[in-house]
Formats: structure tokens, sequence, C-alpha cells
């Protein structure tokens, strides 16, 4: 997912995790949705960039389950719609068949499975799926403001950097 990929080191790049990024919706045996900046500014500068296109499927579409434990693909809403925020799979899942969920990278190395089967998945989903997830629109306007007090529990990314 050669746009996919490009827009994440663009943000690695551009500090975008140096900004307290939370681990906002993680849902345990499924999968774990980040991606909005803690400091609303940052968030407002990079949703001023704009979406990026879809990146063409890459896997065997016979694959039921093409999203791979430990795959990570941007979060989209429909055609051309990735923007920020994006996905870590905590299992093999039927996700990944349409353009905008597209794999674009993964994690190597059993410390980063051991680390990412430790993150909080006490809140899990989104409320309109029944969790207790924070309400994405608060993260946008206020942040880590609002994630601190009320979500004492979620886990950051805090830095990203390319080795």
């Amino acid at each position: 997912a050669p746009r996919g990929a490009e827009r994440f080191l663009e943000m690695v790049r551009g500090g975008f995790f140096s900004s307290r990024v939370a681990l906002f919706r993680s849902v345990e045996g499924f999968l774990c949705q980040t991606g909005v900046a803690g400091d609303p500014h940052v968030h407002q500068r990079w949703r001023a960039k704009g979406a990026i296109a879809d990146d063409a499927p890459w896997f065997d579409t016979a694959d039921s389950r093409p999203m791979k434990r430990g795959y990570l693909s941007f979060a989209g809403s429909g055609p051309d719609s990735r923007g920020t925020e994006f996905f870590f799979a905590y299992r093999d899942l039927g996700l990944g068949q349409s353009p905008w969920e597209v794999p674009f990278g993964k994690l190597v190395g059993e410390d980063s499975f051991e680390a990412m089967d430790h993150w909080y998945t006490g809140y899990g989903d989104m409320r309109a799926f029944g969790g207790r997830a924070p309400e994405q629109r608060r993260i946008y306007e206020q942040g880590v403001a609002y994630l601190e007090p009320e979500f004492p529990e979620l886990d950051y990314i805090t830095s990203c950097d390319i080795v």
C-alpha cells in the first residue's frame, strides 16, 4: 500500500506522534484504533492536509481474513477517505477487502507482539458498538485534556522513529 505507507512515514517525519497519540479504541481480540493527535492544533493541521487516495488491494482475494495479526491499516470510512487514523489487528480479521483498508505495515519481532498484547482494552469499542471508548469528536476538539482525566488507563504512542 504505497500511499498508506507514504502517509504514515510523512506522519513520522512530521512529528505527529510526539503529541501523545492515544490508543483510543482497543477491542480485545479485534483491533486497536489510533491516529488522532493529542494536541488539537496538530490534529487540525493534519486534517487540513486532506485524505489520501486508496491503494489497490494486494492480497489473495480468496482469503476470507486478509488482515493478519499485527498488520496496520488506515481506518477509512469509504473511498479515498484515509487521513491519520489507523488500526492494528489483534488477530486475523475479515477486514482489509476494501481499498481504504489495505494494510500498509506490520509488526515485526516477538517484542512488538508482546507489547501489543498488553495494551489496555478495558474501554473497548466505540459507544455505537456497545463500548465505552472515548468519543472521537471530543479527542479532535480537546485532545489529551479530555482523555487523561476521563480515560486514565489509555495507552499512548509517544514517539515513532524511522530506523
